[in-house]
């Protein structure tokens, strides 16, 4: 008899922004809410749009948009709640489309989301919260190929 080789999967939220289709493990994942604007202050960075009140708490949003192309989301649907280190973070994108299991090897070797980040917003955000630095850099791109061969997969599998 063969051995047997158990992989384990894990669940990725998938989101749309600028046009780009990306995936973050869940683990930091809180919830996931429609848009409002926040409420606006100076932040050090363009890519923080405000503030805003989660679960009792006042938490920073941010416009991923921003962060990836120095445009801002043009029509932002939802927000991502991020849980960093007992803090959390709301994360302004398009769209998110669902949630996907595939083991983390995979995952890994999908191209990193945060290749060519525009505007300083890398360096704005590391100086300030490496746990939130930490989680953007996690996130990776689902081409087109990788989005087609998923969207296979999952129709092979049902």
């Amino acid at each position: 008899m063969g051995e047997i080789e158990i992989v384990s999967s894990c669940p990725y939220l998938v989101y749309v922004v600028s046009a780009t289709r990306g995936a973050l493990p869940m683990e930091n994942v809180e919830e996931v809410l429609r848009f409002r604007e926040p409420t606006p202050f100076q932040a050090r960075h363009p890519s923080v749009r405000g503030l805003m009140r989660l679960r009792g708490s006042t938490c920073p949003v941010v416009d991923l948009g921003h962060v990836l192309t120095g445009d801002s989301c043009r029509a932002p649907r939802r927000i991502i709640s991020l849980v960093v280190e007992g803090r959390r973070v709301g994360l302004v994108v398009d769209e998110v489309e669902r949630v996907i299991l595939l083991d983390p090897e995979s995952f890994q070797a999908l191209p990193p989301l945060l290749r060519n980040p525009r505007g300083g917003a890398l360096a704005a955000f590391s100086e300030s919260d490496a746990g939130f630095l930490s989680i953007l850099s996690s996130a990776r791109e689902l081409t087109d190929g990788v989005w087609e061969g998923l969207e296979v997969d999952s129709e092979g599998a049902a």
